[in-house]
C-alpha cells in the first residue's frame, strides 16, 4: 500500500488535488483500484471548520477514479473503527504532535471530538518516549484507528536515534495491533527483514515524502511501483 505523504494539507493552497490526480493518472493499473486516500488536516483546522474543505478535496479526487477506501479494511476487520473508515469516500486524519503522553492523550480526545476519523501518532515528537511503557497507553487512548509514525530526521521528522531502535518500535506497534503503521520507502526493506507477527492485523503504509516540489510523472510512477514491491 502506498501512502503519499507529500503534504496533502496543501489542499488549502489548491495544489494537493493536482498532486493526487497526477499520482492516480500516472500510477500503475494495480494502484488505481487499491490506493486509499486520507486527507491530513491539523487539529486547529478541524476546529476552525476547514474539515469540509478536506472532505471536498477527497471527493474530488474520487471523481478522478481516485482511491477506494474499502482496501483499508482488508486485514484489519477486528480493529475497531477500520470498517467505518473504509466505508467513507474520504476520511480526515489529524496528527498528534504533543511532546508528552499527557498532552498526546488530550490531543487525541480533542481531535476525535472535532471530527477526526483517523489519528496519526507522531512518536518522534515525544520527549522522553519509552516505547514499552508509552505506546500501549497511546493506542489504548485512541477510540478511532491509529497510524503509528516514528519519522526520522532524514525524512522530515524529529527522530535522530539509532535506526534499528526506531524500526523495532514500529514492529512493536504491529505486534500491539495498531490499525496502521507508516514506514518510509527508504527504510521498508530493513523494516520487513526484521521480526513481524506471522498473522498481523496491521496494515503497513509505505510512504515517500517530498516537501519541496511535486515530482515528475516518471518519478511518481517509480515510487509507486517501489512501494508495492
Amino acid at each position: 500500500m502506498l501512502y503519499s505523504g507529500t503534504s496533502l494539507k496543501a489542499f488549502q493552497f489548491g495544489t494537493a488535488q493536482l498532486f493526487a490526480e497526477k499520482v492516480v493518472r500516472e500510477a500503475p493499473t494495480k494502484l488505481r483500484s487499491q490506493l486509499p486516500i486520507t486527507v491530513k488536516i491539523t487539529k486547529s483546522s478541524l476546529s476552525k471548520g476547514h474539515a469540509q474543505r478536506g472532505l471536498d478535496f477527497g471527493r474530488s479526487c474520487k471523481n478522478a477514479e481516485a482511491l477506494q477506501m474499502s482496501s483499508l479494511s482488508q486485514g484489519t476487520p477486528s480493529i475497531p473503527g477500520t470498517a467505518e473508515v473504509a466505508a467513507k469516500e474520504c476520511s480526515l486524519c489529524t496528527s498528534v504532535i504533543a511532546q508528552s503522553i499527557a498532552g498526546a492523550t488530550r490531543e487525541i480526545a480533542e481531535s476525535v471530538d472535532a471530527g477526526a476519523d483517523v489519528i496519526e501518532l507522531r512518536l518522534d515528537f515525544l520527549a522522553m518516549f519509552n516505547a514499552e511503557r508509552d505506546l500501549p497507553k497511546l493506542l489504548a487512548a485512541c477510540p478511532v484507528p491509529a497510524i503509528v509514525t516514528y519519522r526520522p530526521d532524514w525524512e522530515g521528522g524529529k527522530y535522530t536515534g539509532p535506526e534499528e531502535e526506531r524500526l523495532n518500535v514500529l514492529r512493536m506497534a504491529v505486534a500491539l495491533g495498531a490499525a496502521f503503521v507508516d514506514i518510509e520507502l527508504k527504510a521498508a526493506e530493513a523494516f520487513f527483514s526484521g521480526p513481524l507477527p506471522p498473522s498481523r492485523q496491521t496494515q503497513i503504509f509505505v510512504s515517500s515524502h517530498n516537501y519541496e516540489v511535486t515530482p515528475d510523472s516518471e518519478t511518481l510512477a517509480a515510487l509507486a511501483s517501489s512501494a508495492w514491491q
